[in-house]
């Protein structure tokens, strides 16, 4: 963060599945301001893609070779971006966003049989409806001294029988058939520490150790889930988890 400079940024993605084993290194400099219900943020990035990324995207083995498209093997790529970010509330619950931007690729991207424009230009545009108190989360204690809490768990565990629903009543039976193990760390931050709810954005890494049924793999998961513990009179502490929304990430490649 630049304070009133606007912001500087940086973001590095890694192939944590292995498919190319390439990473992109994202420079932003961005500078937002908010008349009204709108929100405009200009912004320039400097984005460096290394070979094995430009390589996996842009290039083309022997094997996919073709008369039209030859072989070619890029190396490591460096480019500018610039564009802006814009977003209006319609409503107070109705938001529309676009995103345009435009780029000038590296000549090593440029070069590759698969690419025919130099000057690459994208728009984006969307809405979203926030149901309930999203904006206005009356339960938020920000006073509490728990903002940006972080936590983590070791997991473990085995091929079961039976359907995910028995998780539920803990009547799980190992599989008499598939022996297969998991084990792995879930990182977790708390987004906002509520009277009632409390939100937690978590990640969790995990190694399938298959025991020769397939070659072992890993996975991650991206979610954020959502926590709250009640007391009734009488009644012991009692608790309950709902996962919101989950994600899996994983790089594809087409050739036509």
């Amino acid at each position: 963060m630049l304070g009133g400079w606007g912001s500087l940024s940086t973001t590095w993605a890694n192939d944590v599945l292995g498919v190319h084993n390439g990473y992109e290194w994202d420079f932003t400099y961005s500078y937002s301001w908010e008349p009204g219900r709108w929100s405009l943020s200009p912004f320039v990035s400097y984005v460096y893609q290394d070979s094995d990324l430009t390589n996996y995207y842009y290039g083309v083995n022997a094997a996919e070779a073709l008369a039209d498209r030859p072989f070619y093997q890029p190396d490591a790529a460096g480019f500018w971006r610039a564009g802006i970010n814009t977003s209006y509330w319609a409503t107070s619950r109705l938001l529309l966003f676009s995103n345009v931007a435009s780029q000038h690729v590296d000549s090593e991207i440029f070069n590759s049989p698969l690419v025919d424009e130099s000057q690459l230009t994208s728009a984006t545009f969307g809405f979203a409806y926030l149901f309930g108190n999203a904006r206005d989360d009356s339960t938020k204690r920000p006073g509490s001294g728990r903002s940006g809490e972080w936590s983590w768990r070791l997991n473990s565990g085995y091929q079961a029988e039976g359907p995910f629903t028995r998780t539920l009543t803990g009547t799980l039976k190992r599989s008499e058939d598939v022996h297969a193990y998991m084990a792995g760390l879930t990182l977790g931050k708390l987004i906002s520490d509520g009277k009632y709810i409390d939100y937690w954005g978590r990640l969790s890494l995990n190694r399938r150790l298959e025991n020769g049924n397939q070659s072992d793999f890993g996975e991650y998961n991206a979610y954020v889930m959502a926590m709250t513990t009640a007391t009734r009179p009488g009644h012991r502490r009692s608790g309950f988890v709902l996962v919101l929304a989950s994600g899996f990430l994983m790089p594809l490649k087409c050739l036509t």
